[in-house]
C-alpha cells in the first residue's frame, strides 16, 4: 500500500512542503533576495509619494507654504516635478500598450492553454485511497462534509441528504463513511 500511485502525492509534499505552508524553509539568499526586494518598493513608493507628502506638510502651515511656493516661485519646481512623474508614468503605460499589443499580435488566435483532462472516478478513487463505488455514491449527493486524517486522505464523510422537494439544506439523514487507514 506504502508504494500505490495514491500515495506519491503525499510523499512528494512530504519531501517538498509547500513554501507557503512553511516560510522558514526558504534558504538564506532567497530570503534576503525577498526582504530586499520588498524594502526597495517601499523606498520606491515613498519617494514617489514625497511631493505631495511636502506639499500636505507645507500646506499645513499656510504662512510658509505661501512664502515658499508664491513668493519664492516655488511653484515652478512642484510644476516642473510633475511634468516629470508624469513624463515616466506616460513612458511606462505606453511601453505596457506595446507589450500588449506585440502579444496581441504574436498570440493572436493561437490558444496555447490547454484544459487538463478529466481524472476518470477510478483514478479518484485510486488517488484518495477509496473504491469507486464508493465515489460514485458522494458524486451523486447535493452536500458532503468529508474529514481528513493526518494522510490528507478521507477518514470520514457524512452526506448531508435534504428532503425531496424541499428547499432547506437541513439534513434529513446522514450517513457516515468511515475510511481510517489500517494500521500495520
Amino acid at each position: 500500500m506504502s508504494d500505490s500511485p495514491a500515495n506519491k502525492p503525499q510523499k512528494a509534499r512530504e519531501k517538498h512542503p509547500l513554501i507557503i505552508e512553511e516560510p522558514d524553509s526558504l534558504r538564506l539568499p532567497h530570503k534576503i533576495t525577498a526582504v530586499t526586494l520588498t524594502l526597495l518598493f517601499w523606498g520606491i513608493l515613498l519617494y514617489l509619494w514625497q511631493p505631495l507628502i511636502s506639499m500636505v506638510a507645507w500646506a499645513l502651515n499656510i504662512k510658509l507654504f505661501y512664502n515658499h511656493m508664491i513668493v519664492l516661485g516655488g511653484y515652478h519646481n512642484f510644476l516642473a516635478l510633475v511634468i516629470d512623474y508624469l513624463i515616466v508614468i506616460g513612458i511606462m503605460g505606453g511601453v505596457l500598450i506595446v507589450w500588449a499589443r506585440v502579444n496581441l499580435w504574436r498570440f493572436r488566435g493561437k490558444d496555447r492553454r490547454k484544459r487538463p483532462d478529466d481524472a476518470s472516478t477510478e483514478e479518484l478513487a485510486q488517488f484518495f485511497n477509496v473504491s469507486a463505488e464508493q465515489l460514485q455514491q458522494w458524486q451523486t449527493m447535493n452536500s458532503l462534509e468529508v474529514s481528513l486524517n493526518d494522510e490528507e486522505l478521507p477518514s470520514k464523510v457524512v452526506a448531508h441528504i435534504p428532503k425531496p422537494g424541499s428547499d432547506d439544506n437541513k439534513p434529513v439523514e446522514n450517513k457516515a463513511v468511515d475510511n481510517e487507514p489500517e494500521e500495520n
